[in-house]
């Protein structure tokens, strides 16, 4: 079972966990404030796709766009007040690199306050 919201011309999918695993929660975030605290991750994915310790993931997240194919929503944390992702670090770089500003994001639930705060969006998300 999945579900979906779009905004900005992408589908985003969030799959519903089995029973007896937890369903982390949605933060919408600004893109540009969660990659500047990504950027002193050694994990950070440079405009571009440069350094991502896999590069054809980030092209092949490319050609999935164009096939205009549902996208998974990222799941971050925040490790030593610096941006981790847990899945989904090429996404959002190509994201990031086409232009999209806002977008969701699966946090800890003990961490929705904390991301909210730091780099959480309000209003109108289409």
């Amino acid at each position: 079972m999945s579900i979906s919201i779009k905004t900005k011309g992408v589908r985003w999918v969030t799959f519903i966990p089995p029973p007896g695993e937890a369903l982390y929660p949605v933060v919408w975030i600004g893109v540009s404030q969660v990659d500047k605290s990504w950027q002193k991750s050694d994990l950070y994915i440079t405009p571009g796709g440069g350094w991502s310790g896999n590069p054809e993931r980030y092209d092949k997240f490319g050609k999935w766009m164009e096939r205009k194919e549902p996208v998974q929503i990222a799941s971050l944390r925040i490790v030593d007040d610096v941006i981790e992702f847990n899945d989904g670090r090429h996404r959002f770089a190509w994201l990031r690199d086409h232009g999209v500003t806002v977008m969701p994001v699966h946090v800890d639930p003990d961490k929705v306050e904390l991301v909210k705060n730091r780099f959480g969006v309000v209003g109108k998300l289409d």
